[in-house]
This record gives structure tokens, sequence and C-alpha cells, in this order.
């Protein structure tokens, strides 16, 4: 189950950054808009994934916590994305390189995918109960 919710978070991030990579390259604005799409989708998935997640690797009692946690971080994300995108905005220099903030997810969702791929294919020993 856990190989099967791994490959699952690590395929929709992927949607997501291909999504922001196409919509950095982008340069009509059907392309922009399908991009924008795919990286939505990938998005919401992704906040999904995380609360699958939370859920499988918690007790009822610790759950509450972490999900307020995962609640806490999309509402930050909600309040200060317009801020700092109105900030990119009223800055003439950012306005005309706005493709930076779609290649930055990139590195931001290498690191997610390695993270993934690191801690969630430990095997543990049967016999040992150590992890391999």
């Amino acid at each position: 189950m856990q190989q099967q919710m791994a490959v699952h978070y690590c395929s929709v991030v992927s949607i997501f950054e291909g999504g922001s990579v196409i919509s950095g390259a982008a340069l009509t604005m059907a392309v922009l808009v399908f991009s924008r799409v795919l990286a939505g989708i990938g998005g919401s998935e992704i906040y999904v994934g995380t609360v699958n997640i939370v859920t499988f690797m918690t007790t009822p009692v610790e759950r509450s916590k972490y999900l307020g946690y995962v609640a806490m971080a999309w509402s930050l994300g909600t309040i200060l994305g317009p801020m700092i995108g109105g900030t990119f905005n009223d800055n003439l220099a950012m306005c005309l390189l706005y493709q930076i903030v779609f290649y930055s997810t990139s590195s931001t969702g290498l690191a997610l995918l390695d993270t993934v791929f690191s801690t969630s294919y430990r095997v543990q020993l049967p016999e040992t109960g150590q992890t391999a």
C-alpha cells in the first residue's frame, strides 16, 4: 500500500511540475491556459494525496493535529500567494520575467520527488525489524 501511494503521489507531482514547466515556456495564451489547467489538476491531487498519506501514517488521536498542519500550510499559501504575486506584478522587471515563478516550482517538485522516493522504498526486514 505504501509503494502504491508513493507511485501515485510521484505521478501527480510530475503532472503538476509538467504543467508548471509548460506554463513557463508558453508562448501563446492557449498553451498557458492548458498548462495551468494541467498544473491545477496535479496540484489538487497533491493536496488529496497529502491528506491520504497523513491519514495513513497517523493514529486517530494524532491525525487532527497533522491535518491541522496541512490546513495551515494550505491557508498560508492562499494568503501569501496573491501578496507575493502582486509584488511581482508591481515590479516591472519581475513582470517581464514571470516565467521564473513557474520554473522555480520545478526545483521544489524535484526535491519533493527525491524525498518521496528516498523515504517510501525502505523495506522492513521481518526477522530483525531493521530497515534496509
